[in-house]
């Protein structure tokens, strides 16, 4: 029982990377129920009985304090869904550093074992998608393995590749040696395959790091060193020979520069939401429906950045704090490291959690890396195990206190477990109801919604997709109760642009243009640069002759386009067509005017977008399939426009024309 919540954390971390690293909601919710039964019951269990202890460390006190500006964040949420996630996941991050915390010395093997069968685990998996793609020509492929993005891979591997060294000094077996040798080569390979230059920069950090940390703190033998020595040499030849198409995509100026940009615009749209609310935040979790309104680039769920989402999310003290105690507890590891004050058998321990510590610090600069959970996990424990080392055998509080905090522990885990539970069941039933509305069951689909926002009342898609199913079944126009159940819905996300778009959508349907334009107008001020809803407020406008109106704003999605906006994209090779619809109303402007050289040029720039989008649309149509980001709709009157377009401009090109 007293091993539990360490063999809890470790097969929690393994099973992570394998079912919740693609950043879906539902899979996530296992892995919290999982740490709230197999190690935080536990953990609460040890530390009233007295079997467990917690230390005394000036750092507790940083962690304390943030983890309170932190939950007083959550009081001042625009997403009281979303932050119920995240507060999980940093529930369940705690939990595990605290397990890894009071196991002590014993939790090095443990984890980096654990650690180790997950980064072998994932890179097998990447290296054959890596092959099926090299087989079909596709040689400049970066792998996804089990995570939502090659960014978030190379985060994991950058974590599991200096654990796997550490037991491959550590162990004496020549047979496990060369298991982990071959696990390791296999990583490293795997994480040149991510295409992640910040990720493989990342990971050459922490290998180097961990190798000075083991010459310092003398963790490691001739016999260790060799190891080493031949697992990095092969692991670079195989790079250098698997791994260089996709290097020299990666190291092309158009895609990373592009990359980089993004990254830039999207740290100071970051760095003004921070100051729009720099005491609390928008809340943990919130930041994909809070950052639309201070977006300079185009879209993105995450900052590119750990530091800045933390402090646009729980507030500019929380993130200060937090980040504090965590570089704080790694900088005095490696000092008692340097000092050898550490055993020598934990040396090599301490040295693979002090590189991995610094490659996730580097990472972080560029990537949200602990939004992952299978890396936050990871995170949570090498923090924990450098925490345990530093506390060594010092004092620990009394038991009447690790009483007290056994049942504040055991008071947490029953709310999270209540919240992981309605959370998995909402989630389920929407699942549900999606695949009924894929084919086309309406009636089953409304029912799953409804028992989707009973389960769990904050969930806004179920509520909002209610709200529709229920006016469009309603004669006339929009009814007030309608109206009402919207309104209770924008207050659970008031920053969300998606909602009063989907009223709005809902009036155009009931016959109510003007309540409509209303609603698009409320949308464009939550997300004020979006060429979609320029789009759709344009052609209602002009469908109610309202040229003039309609004309402002096909000109200012012009101005959007050659914006950084419309010129920086997450993913430079998707197109985005909105702005063909506004070169060619503005085109037909011209023409009225008599500007017909001036109208072709427009024209001309619309045929051009559409153009190429169908050319990218031959490339990104699985990417875009599997994120769910596929319009048919669209798709379909981008060809008619394009059609029209060529029309014109071969009518304009006739004599007399």
């Amino acid at each position: 029982m007293d091993a539990l919540p360490l063999w809890g954390s470790a097969a929690t971390i393994a099973l992570a990377a394998f079912v919740s690293a693609r950043m879906q909601p539902a899979s996530e919710m296992g892995i919290h129920l999982l740490v709230v039964l197999a190690v935080l019951a536990p953990l609460a269990w040890g530390l009233v009985r007295g079997r467990a202890e917690l230390p005394r460390a000036w750092w507790i006190s940083l962690i304390a304090a943030a983890a309170l500006l932190t939950l007083v964040s959550f009081f001042f949420t625009v997403s009281d869904g979303r932050s119920i996630f995240r507060g999980l996941s940093l529930v369940s991050a705690g939990v595990v550093f605290g397990a890894v915390l009071t196991s002590r010395r014993e939790a090095g093997p443990v984890v980096f074992a654990a650690l180790a069968i997950a980064g072998l685990g994932v890179s097998a998996a990447g290296a054959n998608e890596y092959a099926v793609h090299a087989r079909a020509g596709d040689t400049a492929w970066r792998v996804f393995s089990t995570f939502f993005n090659p960014g978030f891979l190379s985060g994991f591997l950058a974590f599991s590749i200096p654990a796997t060294l550490a037991l491959l000094v550590a162990v004496k077996e020549r047979g496990a040696a060369l298991g982990l040798g071959f696990a390791a080569v296999l990583q490293i390979v795997a994480l040149s395959l991510t295409g992640a230059r910040a990720g493989v920069l990342a990971g050459a950090l922490g290998v180097a790091v961990f190798a000075a940390a083991v010459l310092l703190g003398r963790g490691c033998g001739a016999q260790g060193w060799r190891r080493i020595a031949l697992t990095l040499l092969a692991a670079v030849a195989i790079a250098a020979v698997v791994g260089r198409p996709t290097g020299e995509r990666v190291a092309s100026p158009q895609g990373e520069g592009h990359s980089f940009a993004f990254r830039k615009y999207t740290w100071a749209a970051t760095a003004r939401m921070a100051a729009a609310r720099p005491l609390t935040g928008f809340g943990p979790g919130s930041y994909e429906v809070a950052m639309q309104r201070y977006a300079i680039a185009g879209y993105t769920r995450l900052a590119h950045s750990n530091y800045l989402q933390a402090a646009a999310e729980s507030g500019i003290p929380a993130a200060v704090l937090g980040f504090a105690a965590w570089f704080a507890i790694a900088a005095a590891s490696a000092v008692r490291l340097a000092r050898r004050s550490a055993a020598r058998e934990s040396a090599a321990y301490v040295s693979a959690a002090l590189g991995a510590s610094a490659a996730t610090a580097a990472r972080g600069l560029f990537d949200s890396d602990w939004w992952c959970l299978p890396i936050l996990l990871s995170v949570a424990a090498v923090t924990g195990l450098l925490a345990a080392c530093l506390t060594g055998d010092g004092p620990k509080h009394g038991r009447r206190s690790g009483a007290a905090a056994g049942w504040s522990l055991a008071a947490v885990g029953t709310a999270a477990l209540v919240l992981a539970e309605m959370c998995l069941l909402s989630l389920t039933h929407q699942t549900r109801a999606e695949e009924y509305e894929r084919t086309g069951d309406w009636l089953a689909a409304g029912e799953q919604w409804a028992e989707s926002a009973r389960k769990a009342p904050w969930n806004v898609r179920a509520r909002q997709r209610i709200a529709e199913y229920g006016a469009v079944s309603e004669e006339g126009t929009v009814s007030e109760s309608t109206l009402r159940e919207f309104a209770r819905i924008q207050k659970l996300e008031p920053t969300n642009p998606k909602i009063p778009t989907s009223l709005a959508d809902l009036m155009l349907r009931k016959g109510q243009p003007e309540e409509a334009l209303k609603q698009y107008g409320e949308a464009r001020k939550l997300d004020p640069l979006s060429p979609r809803l320029l789009l759709d407020e344009a052609r209602l406008l002009e469908s109610l002759g309202r040229s003039k109106e309609a004309l402002a704003l096909w000109r200012e999605m012009t101005r959007i386009e050659d914006s950084p906006y419309g010129q920086v994209r997450a993913i430079p090779q998707i197109v985005d067509v909105t702005y063909a619809w506004a070169h060619a109303a503005i085109g037909d402007d011209l023409e009225a005017r008599g500007e017909r050289a001036r109208a072709v040029e427009e024209w001309r720039k619309s045929a051009d977008l559409l153009v190429r989008r169908e050319e990218s649309m031959k490339d990104m149509r699985p990417v875009l399939e599997a994120a769910g980001a596929l319009d048919p709709e669209l798709d379909e009157q981008a060809a008619d426009l394009l059609d029209e377009v060529r029309r014109k401009i071969a009518s304009a090109a006739k004599p007399g024309g």
